[in-house]
């Protein structure tokens, strides 16, 4: 039986493999992975190196499209200069101003990434963003980011020195579509990001912030457009913070109800 293909977005890497030299890789977490097979869907993953005009076929056969983690969006793609500099010799999440070249921004991948989303949603394909996915929905959509949290921000955001992984309350917004999904208006959500949404997208509203004021869940303002973005890794929470699970299952939905059985490749 035929099943909806999700576009899933992918991190281009630079590791050793079997012991080989160093080669240039195209990876996704298998957590990512999993999260869409045990949606009954077929994740396809797109690699970085496709030209964004090419991507049009790609576009009229993909059921629903999910903006994978990773690495800072490109300052460029939003129209501000780098403040950040990354470096090898960083250890861990780094600290303010000074990170890994891990988080180093890759400008295909924001090319890539945006031009997928301005298809699916003029497609009216569903898209769900996590963490710098939800960074690529804003800023596809006009927005700006805060290169850095905001002085202002009091909660732990970011991973610990010790690599401790914090929690923090959501607020999440009456009236929204992701609170008519997750079924409530307070939650705890995980959080393990440097930077964050500064300038909303004209179009999108802010659906969830933490206590800090934090934008942690936004959300298209056309409700015939189902386009999410979370700024928690709710693909690594599918026990302890259950609530979040309805956002893949709406977003599984969601692409089973626009999903036409048959062949998609010729």
């Amino acid at each position: 039986m035929s099943r909806p293909l999700i576009a899933t977005t992918t991190v281009s890497a630079n590791a050793n493999v079997q012991f080989a030299s160093r080669q240039q890789l195209t990876v996704l977490n298998n957590t990512v992975i999993q999260r869409v097979v045990d949606l009954d869907c077929v994740p396809l993953l797109v690699p970085n190196l496709v030209a964004p005009e090419h991507l049009g076929s790609l576009a009229d056969v993909m059921d629903g499209l999910l903006l994978s983690a990773g690495c800072d969006v490109d300052p460029a793609s939003y129209g501000a200069q780098p403040q950040v500099t990354y470096g090898r010799g960083v250890d861990g999440f780094g600290r303010p101003f000074h990170r890994p070249d891990s988080l180093r921004p890759d400008p295909a991948r924001d090319a890539v990434e945006i031009a997928l989303y301005r298809a699916a949603k003029a497609r009216r394909v569903p898209v769900l963003g996590l963490c710098r996915g939800m960074h690529i929905i804003n800023v596809a959509e006009g927005g700006t980011l805060h290169q850095e949290l905001p002085e202002s921000s009091t909660i732990a955001h970011e991973l610990d020195d010790d690599g401790w992984i914090n929690y923090h309350e959501l607020r999440i917004e009456p009236g929204t579509r992701c609170a008519q999904i997750v079924e409530t208006e307070r939650y705890f959500v995980s959080s393990i990001h440097h930077q964050a949404i500064s300038k909303l997208g004209p179009e999108l509203r802010v659906a969830g912030t933490a206590e800090d004021g934090i934008v942690e869940l936004i959300e298209h303002r056309d409700d015939q457009l189902f386009i999410i973005g979370v700024q928690g890794h709710i693909e690594k929470s599918t026990k302890n913070l259950r609530k979040l699970q309805n956002l893949w299952r709406a977003f599984s939905s969601r692409a089973h109800e626009i999903h036409k059985p048959g062949p998609k490749f010729l």
